[in-house]
């Protein structure tokens, strides 16, 4: 970053959430990120003064929404080929521009990686499945980690069912009380919708099922905040 002095990948994104709240006049920045769950230990590590908030919901409904969002199955599809080749980007506890493993394989197969067919292509619904459920494994024990005072849970069901009580309470993990008014427009977002899973053919509910079900159970094993 030119105007920025030689700093680590952390400290380049809290120069960046303090110029955003600066001219937001913000009190507190809250980062969402698509699928940061992979870099779960860099972030606890990198941002030690941080609160985390785990947003999480039924697997099942996940691989199908993977495998139907078009820049997801890129993601997908790069993740079976990097785990066989033996750089899980999952397993790797380093930031994605800094570990030399990555590094080297992509230089190796970006160029030749068929871009335009792996958007075209869905995965199959397993390995949907399984990019999801190691990536809730991986992450847990990170979670664990933080202090009881660092770390919320939501789940995404809850918030859709009362999405007025586990905004607020979203909100005051972070520190911060919602305005009434605020708090009465969002809560009108979430909506409620039945699980796609259970619309499927019954042999694949049941491989989604088996192949989601170890990161299930741990997620339904978090105790209440």
């Amino acid at each position: 970053v030119p105007l920025q002095p030689r700093q680590t990948m952390p400290e380049h994104h809290r120069a960046l959430f303090d110029h955003l709240a600066r001219r937001t006049g913000a009190r507190l920045w809250v980062e969402r990120s698509g699928l940061s769950l992979m870099q779960a230990r860099v972030l606890r590590q990198g941002f030690p003064d941080a609160r985390f908030v785990f947003l999480h919901r039924d697997g099942r409904d996940v691989a199908l929404s993977l495998r139907d969002f078009i820049p997801a199955r890129l993601i997908v599809w790069s993740w079976l080929l990097f785990r066989r080749l033996g750089a899980n980007p999952i397993a790797i506890a380093a930031p994605t521009g800094a570990s030399w493993k990555l590094h080297l394989f992509e230089r190796l197969f970006t160029p030749v990686f068929p871009i335009r067919r792996a958007l075209a292509t869905p995965p199959p619904l397993t390995a949907c499945a399984g990019f999801w459920s190691e990536m809730v494994l991986a992450a847990l024990p990170e979670y664990h980690t933080l202090a009881p005072d660092r770390r919320m849970h939501l789940r995404y069901d809850a918030l859709c069912a009362d999405p007025t009580r586990e905004i607020a309470r979203l909100v005051g993990f972070l520190g911060a009380e919602p305005a009434p008014d605020w708090l009465a427009r969002v809560a009108r977002i979430p909506e409620q919708r039945p699980p796609r899973w259970q619309r499927l053919p019954p042999a694949e509910r049941r491989a989604l099922s088996q192949a989601t079900e170890a990161a299930r159970g741990a997620l339904a094993a978090l105790p209440p905040d």
